[in-house]
């Protein structure tokens, strides 16, 4: 279907609140304990990155951090208990991160940083491990950066999901249930996705990411919010002329959709 045909339509959902950023958003963290949503903007045009700091309870930008000149070369590598890690790189030509700072989410204050050394891995609320390049462990606290352990025996690297957070299905068009969501939303509103469709369902609510083909054959991405008796609530398009699909285009914490709409844009809605 070509997308034109399609009006976005905004109907009975409440939009909780929205954040646009310098450039285009590249990750978002969640810190649980403190209820924070951390977004990482950068700026390709300027060459700056900026950390913004959300309080989820409230809907309100709390925090904006740009460290220094030379944001640029830093990226969120984990959020924790207040505090942002930071990396840097091996160097301009390299991807691998490499040095480690932490920042206060509140405050923007720098509170330790490991220019050497390399993030491994989250332990806990309160304490992480770092890798040396002398191939040794340090567990740190995360807050005070104290050293409160060293190895060099061999850890194994473990990913430490937050269960509280929903991500959507993803089913390509090889999928049966692929097929099976086609036909749904051909019934629903004369609409055939292609290439791929992202799908969550709760007792209330079913959210549903799909790809329509544009009049220049790109795509644009649709997000779809439905009652589970098949009203539509919401929906709209988050993303266009698109190579290709993506994953996770969206996610649900707290009862609230998170997605990113036009690359520069969080926006929150309460289900």
């Amino acid at each position: 279907m070509i997308a034109e045909n399609l009006e976005s339509r905004d109907m009975s959902v409440v939009e909780y609140f929205d954040l646009e950023v310098e450039g285009q958003v590249w990750k978002q963290f969640i810190d649980e304990e403190n209820q924070y949503l951390v977004v990482e903007g950068r700026n390709g045009d300027e060459h700056q990155v900026a950390f913004y700091i959300i309080d989820i309870t409230k809907g309100e930008v709390i925090n904006t951090i740009k460290p220094d000149d030379e944001t640029w070369w830093l990226g969120i590598e984990d959020v924790q208990n207040g505090c942002i890690l930071l990396h840097g790189y091996e160097s301009e030509q390299s991807p691998v991160h490499k040095g480690v700072y932490c920042y206060d989410a509140l405050t923007g204050q720098l509170l330790w940083e490991r220019e050497d050394d390399y993030f491994y891995q989250k332990v806990d609320d309160k304490t992480i491990y770092l890798a040396t390049s002398e191939q040794e462990f340090l567990k740190i606290e995360t807050r005070s950066g104290e050293i409160l352990e060293t190895t060099a025996e061999s850890l194994p690297l473990q990913t430490q999901e937050i269960k509280s957070i929903g991500y959507p299905l993803h089913y390509d068009k090889e999928n049966s249930h692929f097929e099976t969501l086609v036909k749904f939303l051909i019934q629903l509103q004369n609409i055939e996705p292609v290439n791929a469709i992202e799908y969550w369902e709760s007792s209330q609510h079913i959210v549903i990411s799909y790809y329509i083909c544009d009049e220049e054959n790109k795509l644009e991405n649709y997000l779809l919010i439905l009652s589970t008796e098949g009203e539509i609530l919401f929906q709209d398009c988050i993303a266009e002329s698109l190579e290709g699909v993506g994953l996770d285009t969206f996610f649900i914490y707290q009862e609230k959709l998170f997605f990113v709409q036009k690359k520069n844009k969080v926006v929150c809605i309460e289900l």
